[in-house]
């Protein structure tokens, strides 16, 4: 079986870099052959894909392999590798952002190409309605995972600390409360994240050292997947501890902070990591039931892979506004990267 990822950018170690590799190694681990076109690939990503046995393909040199399954990200690349004559089986399209524009769905008469439609979030879902009339009964929803690493039996918090002894910050953003909380604590704080050049992989082994995180995104069902605290704070502020009282709300929200845009002082976010450190290490068992229910890679991909089986309509020709969008994908793409998906 081979599966196919498409995404535009393959530099740092941002989300949607680190969504596919998770994904990726869930289908390795299932013997699925694993590749990944993309556009602007760095050498330290394409070390890090190979070492895991994917193979990594620029599209300037597109393999004419048939894929069962593709997941298309970022708006152009799929569309113009369907124009070309991209021969797959199955196809998902996922959003991993309710506002930035790479992320958005092609145009309504282009959907019928995919079968399935996802999103991050349901804020994502209400965005993209609201930006483009789509109706929001065409997605489902499906949030960021707890991948293979954070699933194992050693992967999970066994005690806690009574007090707070060291906690650590993931960003990618400069907030200038998270910044400045080392002034307001008495316990030690690492930050991780390209701000404060230590942008790493974010693994079981590292997060187990911590006492509780700060952070948003992705890294929240990591944390919680392990039996972590998580307080959600960032550029947008954030409701402070995840609890199951709060839990599916800010999942609606990826966890952004964005459902509350609560701010607060730095003197303020310590006294609240703190306060309710007790309340969040009895928490944590719950909550890492919770997570692992709803967030564990293996049951959100089984889950896809079910609803895309269910249909076996034959997928329509690309006509009217549908390859005309193709069309202009694959020009676009060939005018700004020149020469990208030429004839060979």
């Amino acid at each position: 079986m081979n599966v196919l990822f498409l995404c535009m950018d393959m530099e740092g170690l941002h989300g949607s870099f680190i969504h596919i590799m998770e994904y990726a190694e869930y289908f390795k681990s299932k013997g699925w052959n694993v590749t990944i076109g993309s556009v602007f690939i760095a050498d330290v990503n394409r070390r890090l894909a190979e070492e895991r046995g994917f193979k990594v393909c620029p599209l300037t040199k597109f393999p004419a392999t048939e894929f069962d399954l593709v997941y298309a990200l970022h708006l152009l690349l799929f569309p113009a590798l369907v124009y070309k004559g991209l021969k797959y089986k199955k196809a998902i399209s996922m959003s991993l952002s309710s506002f930035m524009e790479v992320e958005q769905l092609p145009p309504l008469q282009f959907l019928p190409q995919f079968d399935l439609i996802g999103a991050i979030s349901r804020e994502a879902v209400d965005e993209s309605s609201r930006k483009y009339g789509l109706n929001p009964g065409i997605y489902t929803i499906i949030p960021n995972c707890i991948p293979l690493s954070f699933l194992s039996k050693s992967a999970q918090k066994q005690s806690w600390n009574k007090q707070i002894r060291k906690i650590c910050v993931v960003t990618n953003h400069n907030v200038k409360e998270l910044i400045a909380l080392p002034e307001f604590v008495d316990f030690d704080i690492d930050y991780f994240g390209s701000k404060f050049n230590t942008a790493r992989l974010i693994t079981p082994e590292l997060l187990l050292n911590y006492d509780a995180i700060i952070t948003i995104g992705k890294t929240v069902q990591y944390g919680l997947g392990l039996g972590i605290p998580v307080y959600e704070y960032d550029q947008y502020g954030g409701c402070g501890y995840i609890t199951p009282d709060n839990i599916a709300a800010e999942e609606e929200y990826n966890f952004s902070g964005r459902k509350t845009k609560r701010k607060l002082t730095a003197r303020q976010i310590a006294e609240e990591l703190v306060s309710g450190y007790s309340a969040a290490i009895a928490n944590a068992p719950v909550l890492r039931k919770l997570a692992l229910k709803r967030y564990a890679i293996d049951t959100l991909i089984e889950k896809q892979l079910t609803e895309i089986n269910k249909s076996n309509q034959p997928r329509p020709k690309l006509k009217g506004e549908a390859l005309a969008f193709a069309n202009a994908s694959l020009a676009a793409l060939q005018y700004i990267f020149r020469g990208l998906l030429s004839s060979q």
